[in-house]
Order: C-alpha cells, then sequence, then structure tokens
C-alpha cells in the first residue's frame, strides 16, 4: 500500500510538472492555421504602387492579404510623379469575374467587396498629360 501510494504520488507530481513546463505544448497560433476566407494577391505594376489601405508598412507579405466573404478590402493607390490612375480592376481567380470597385472619399482610396474566391488586384498608371499652356512656352 505504502509503495501504490508513493507511485500516485509520483505521477501526481509529474503531471503537475509536466503541466507548467510545456503549457503550449501541442498549440498552434492563429497565423499558422488561419485559413479563413480567400486571399487577396496585389499585382504591382510600373509608376506606382497598390496596397492594402489597412495593413502596416512592415507586413511579412504585403502584396498578400486574407479576407472573408462580405469583408470590405480598402486598397491605397500610389502613382508615380507625372502619373496618375488609369485603372484599377479586381478579378477573381477562378471565374475571372471582375468584382465592382468603390472610390473612397479619401483621394487614392478604393474598396471592393470580398467575394467567394480569391482575387487579383492590379492598377495600370497612365502619364498625366502636360497641361496645355506649358507645352505652349
Amino acid at each position: 500500500m505504502k509503495r501504490m501510494k508513493k507511485w500516485i504520488s509520483f505521477l501526481l507530481v509529474l503531471a503537475v510538472c509536466h503541466a507548467f513546463i510545456l503549457p503550449d505544448a501541442g498549440q498552434v497560433s492563429a497565423s499558422e492555421t488561419d485559413t479563413r476566407g480567400q486571399t487577396v494577391q496585389l499585382k504591382q505594376t510600373e509608376h506606382g504602387k497598390i496596397r492594402f489601405a489597412d495593413s502596416a508598412e512592415d507586413m511579412e507579405t504585403p502584396d498578400l492579404g486574407r479576407y472573408s466573404e462580405g469583408d470590405t478590402v480598402p486598397l491605397e493607390i500610389e502613382p508615380e510623379e507625372g502619373f496618375g490612375l488609369g485603372k484599377i480592376q479586381v478579378l477573381a481567380i477562378e471565374t475571372e469575374e471582375e468584382l465592382q470597385i468603390e472610390e473612397m472619399a479619401e483621394e487614392n482610396h478604393y474598396s471592393f467587396v470580398m467575394g467567394t474566391d480569391s482575387v487579383v488586384a492590379s492598377a495600370v498608371f497612365e502619364k498625366k498629360e502636360e497641361p496645355a499652356e506649358s507645352r505652349e512656352e
């Protein structure tokens, strides 16, 4: 009986030590398992940048975001000097359906509502025309 009590005490001490030493064993962080929603891939083009307006500058993958169906995805467009936005386009990867883009109140800010498919967003930049006055000089 004494031996059995010692054995049970040993097992209890072992279990308590295990609980304190390895409290996170087997747990996976949310970033490793984040499979919610679909991806939004930003396709960079010449003469400007497109980025997520709601993301930090130091993101690990700044051209890739993950959103759920129905989420509003905010985009910011930054043309190079002398260029303006020609067209912004968001295409569903599987169906090639073009999603509707909404212009936001803030200049160069746009958004779209995430659908059921992953998408690619891109912007085409065009050279701004010089005003007629400066061409005459």
